[in-house]
């Protein structure tokens, strides 16, 4: 398939197009090329009344490395935004509900460990999403 960078998994996640109706996605056979470019924004908490929300802004980067910062919301609330640099791309499939398939590349054995947190299951050869 090919080499994928930050900005093909944009596209892909963007979901326009044919894209929009993908419901499996099969990248075994590609190879991710770290560009420490964002791919991905994920609003991942907004606060119970309303005030104040937080962010995730996931980068393909061969650094694993992980910031965080604040900024006033107004009226005591505030946001709270961390930037994920990872090789790990479980950032790109967040809250795409319609997906019932995701097979992944093969790359690091940590990537084991990190994918967990997206409820992604993994067979011995092919990863992929819960049926």
């Amino acid at each position: 398939m090919g080499k994928f960078n930050s900005q093909d998994l944009t596209l892909l996640r963007a979901g326009t197009g044919r894209l929009a109706k993908l419901l499996d996605i099969d990248l075994a056979d590609v190879t991710l090329v770290p560009d420490g470019s964002a791919y991905s924004t994920v609003e991942t908490d907004r606060y119970e009344i309303g005030l104040g929300m937080e962010a995730t802004t996931y980068y393909l980067s061969d650094e694993e490395r992980t910031e965080e910062s604040s900024s006033s919301a107004g009226l005591g609330a505030s946001n709270h935004y961390v930037k994920e640099y990872t090789f790990d791309i479980a950032g790109a499939f967040a809250n795409m509900t319609q997906l019932q398939r995701i097979v992944l590349p093969t790359i690091h054995p940590w990537y084991f460990m990190t994918i967990k947190s997206t409820e992604i299951q993994m067979s011995e050869k092919k990863r992929s999403a819960p049926s």
